[in-house]
């Protein structure tokens, strides 16, 4: 008897060490990306065999999403079971599961649906604890399955409640005329974007568009010059969740030349022609963006405050040969104003030279091309003389008679 005891207990060990051997299930948070108010969050599992029960814990961000209810997948619900759920804590799902008998699911079922609400627009990671006791499966002898480590059994999600568009801006520009110029166009709050379409106006008195840069790098995106004086930015990209840039990203790059004056670089505002969209998996929903005024900010290109002309004036020469002073003065521009006339250059706009006719230069901190003007100085006419003797002395002593001219 007790030789066959002995038995028993070998045979219940290893029977009991094999049935420790058998692995967790893997388990995964879904990704939902959604322009609603609520969404159901998948929690999917592949090798889910002979389970009998489980306690599961999820951590979110509650500033993001509340937790509404927690169901069983439809595979999980059959024969007597049982499920219940609580938040322990703000950002905490606890929720618990059994069933008789124990269960096995295909590969990739989803074995429960977290039903969330929006709180606020913005993502919440789906993270499971980190705390082995809160997260663990169980054999019909209620023996809890190998997960470690855990991050092998136990995959995160991502929650997005999508709310509006980026806020796009069109830079501002001063420049010299003549010059090429570059624009950038800043985004904010730009989020699991799947699909842009921009269209931008401006004046093409002012501006001569020469290319676009895809400075940010967004999949597939295409300049096309509609008309002169309008630009189409388009592109999309397949990526289930989209693209995601930081605040102040420089989205894309306008090049034109710039002929002088001013242009507004206006987005327009037709309700369609600027766009955003969210990303393929969410089915490229289109993001809200009323009024456009608040998600377009316009911009502007001018030119640098030229110097304008108070005075030349010129003190002419009072002899012939002499020299003149030359007064020049100009306001406006941008910092100290320089003067140059040939290699001499003063910030004082006084010039000595002599008689002739000058051109001057006038410049300021912005380096672009000086406006220039001319100034004369003039000279009395040069004194000549001539002398004649008229009669001629006849003897010492006497005198004659000269004629100066």
């Amino acid at each position: 008897m007790k030789k066959i005891s002995s038995v028993l207990w070998i045979i219940l060990a290893l029977s009991t060490q094999g049935l420790t051997a058998q692995n967790a299930p893997v388990t995964t948070a879904g990704t939902v990306i959604t322009t609603g108010s609520s969404a159901v969050l998948p929690i999917t599992a592949t090798n889910f065999n002979n389970i009998s029960s489980c306690n599961l814990e999820i951590l979110y961000d509650p500033a993001i999403v509340q937790i509404a209810s927690v169901t069983a997948g439809a595979l999980l619900s059959n024969g007597a079971w049982g499920l219940d759920y609580s938040s322990p804590a703000p950002g905490v799902l606890y929720f618990q599961w059994y069933s008789f008998p124990s269960i096995t699911v295909p590969d990739n079922s989803i074995i429960f649906n977290i039903n969330i609400s929006k709180v606020t627009g913005g993502s919440s990671l789906i993270a499971w604890s980190s705390e082995d006791i809160r997260c663990n499966y169980y054999d019909p002898n209620y023996i809890a399955l190998n997960d470690s480590p855990l991050s092998s059994y136990y995959f995160p999600g991502m929650v997005t409640f999508l709310e509006s568009a980026p806020i796009t801006t069109a830079s501002s520009v001063t420049a010299c005329p003549g010059t090429n110029i570059s624009v950038p166009v800043i985004v904010d709050s730009f989020n699991t974007i799947g699909a842009i379409s921009l269209t931008l106006n401006y004046d093409p008195t002012v501006l001569s568009y020469i290319s676009g840069e895809n400075t940010s790098g967004f999949p597939g995106l295409v300049f096309n010059q509609l008309a002169d004086g309008s630009i189409l930015v388009a592109g999309f990209t397949s990526l289930p969740e989209g693209v995601t840039y930081a605040n102040n990203t420089t989205l894309i790059t306008l090049n034109f030349n710039y002929l002088g004056g001013t242009s507004d670089l206006s987005w327009i505002d037709d309700g369609s022609s600027c766009d955003y969209q969210g990303p393929y998996s969410a089915n490229y929903p289109t993001l809200n963006d009323s009024p456009q005024s608040t998600y377009y900010i316009d911009g502007q290109v001018s030119g640098y405050p030229t110097p304008t002309l108070v005075s030349a004036t010129v003190t002419d020469a009072l002899c012939f040969g002499g020299n003149g002073i030359i007064n020049i003065e100009y306001t406006d521009g941008t910092g100290t104003l320089n003067y140059t006339i040939g290699a001499e250059t003063n910030t004082t706009g006084t010039f000595t030279r002599p008689a002739g006719t000058y051109t001057y230069s006038v410049s300021d901190a912005n380096g672009c091309p000086p406006v220039t003007g001319t100034v004369t100085i003039t000279q009395p006419t040069d004194i000549s003389a001539s002398a004649s003797v008229t009669t001629t002395i006849a003897c010492f002593g006497s005198t004659a008679t000269a004629t100066l001219s």
